[in-house]
């Protein structure tokens, strides 16, 4: 009787075991940090992970309904989690994943997966705790916006039930759409209208980006001081970039920037079909060690197209030098198709650090770029 057992539970596996279906997985455009290709890491989705190289992977997964995460290498790092994602049928192409309106994930850094409005994402390696940001319909389009740390209490700012408490109990903070057209004197309104007072949190959209000690009016009130989080730090030229969507809270005196600052010190674009011609990423202030990322990636497969980025600085002997790490091959998509960077290298103060891009057959194409000051000589 025992012997019939195990041979009807075998038989019983096997069955089960014929019906579980293999999905071919692929992506290409798997990033971390914000708009760079991951260049090593791992997908993994019901207990097997892919190896990704350069933002790319492929492989078989068993079909089912599961948690995708994309991490480190060893697995430690969590840099996205996304619940109750369905992989099923033969193939299976990552690159095309919205995540749902309904859905809440998590990783580090700036969301950059495409969503749906409604979706939620908290950053957990944002400061000065987790940074909460909501996918919203921004002229039209999906769009990731920042909604403020879940632990703004720590900053001295008070909160209740997970939302901002201020004067007007507003929830979810209004969106305040800038309009002034100029570097150092924000305008913006918010509907409805209401007068800031301390604790007052809002959504600001930069039109164009800050000069030196740009001050922010909110619905006609006096203008304040636009200042880093904690109120000590004055914005310098290029921390706010056109087009940024920020969360900026009142003191009382100065509005807050909790979002990220652009520093000045990056490039950004996607979806490129023309060359890019030698743009200026950051002006040195100093002669000094400056880190720089780039990276290159082809959006489409395009028979014999390439796109060959070139970053050139200045070195303290006042000779230009050229970083050269090759061509994206558009043939095919996969880690021949990224092409990028990450070195330091020591510039002479008051020069350019550019990026250029030079393409042929028409690839379309995505290339950015970040510079970072490192350590003065």
């Amino acid at each position: 009787m025992k012997k019939l057992l195990a041979i009807a539970a075998l038989a019983v596996a096997s069955c089960l075991s014929a019906f579980a279906t293999t999905t071919t997985v692929s992506g290409t455009k798997t990033f971390y940090p914000i708009s760079f290709p991951l260049s090593t890491g791992q997908f993994c989705f019901g207990g097997t992970c892919l190896t990704i190289t350069n933002g790319a992977f492929s492989g078989g997964l068993t079909s089912a309904t599961g948690t995708v995460t994309i991490t480190s290498p060893s697995g430690t790092q969590i840099y996205l989690s996304i619940p109750s994602v369905v992989i099923s049928g033969t193939t299976y192409n990552w690159d095309t994943f919205v995540v749902p309106a309904t859905a809440s994930i998590f990783g580090m850094g700036s969301p950059t997966i495409p969503c749906a409005a409604g979706a939620a994402y908290a950053q957990t390696d944002a400061m000065p705790t987790n940074q909460n940001w909501q996918c919203r319909l921004v002229g039209g389009s999906p769009t990731w916006v920042p909604v403020g740390p879940t632990a703004a209490m720590t900053q001295g700012i008070s909160i209740g039930n997970g939302n901002y408490a201020t004067s007007h109990n507003i929830s979810v903070p209004s969106d305040c759409i800038a309009n002034s057209g100029s570097a150092t004197a924000y305008v913006c309104a918010t509907v409805p209208s209401f007068t800031p007072t301390t604790g007052d949190n809002i959504l600001l959209l930069i039109d164009v980006a800050s000069g030196a000690s740009p001050t922010l009016s909110v619905n006609g009130g006096s203008a304040a001081p636009l200042k880093k989080w904690g109120g000590s730090g004055t914005l310098v030229a290029g921390d706010l970039l056109a087009g940024q969507w920020t969360s900026a809270t009142f003191d009382g005196i100065n509005w807050q920037i909790d979002g990220q600052l652009g520093n000045g010190n990056q490039f950004v674009s996607r979806g490129r079909t023309t060359a890019l011609t030698a743009t200026t990423i950051l002006t040195t202030t100093a002669t000094a060690l400056y880190s720089i990322r780039a990276a290159v990636a082809c959006d489409s497969a395009s028979a014999s197209a390439t796109a060959t980025m070139t970053i050139t600085y200045t070195d303290p002997s006042s000779t230009v030098q050229t970083i050269a790490p090759g061509a994206a091959t558009c043939t095919t998509l996969g880690s021949a198709s990224v092409a990028q960077t990450n070195t330091v290298v020591n510039a002479l103060t008051g020069t350019a650090i550019q990026i250029a891009v030079a393409i042929a057959n028409t690839p379309t194409y995505d290339v950015a770029a970040s510079v970072v000051a490192s350590t003065k000589n």
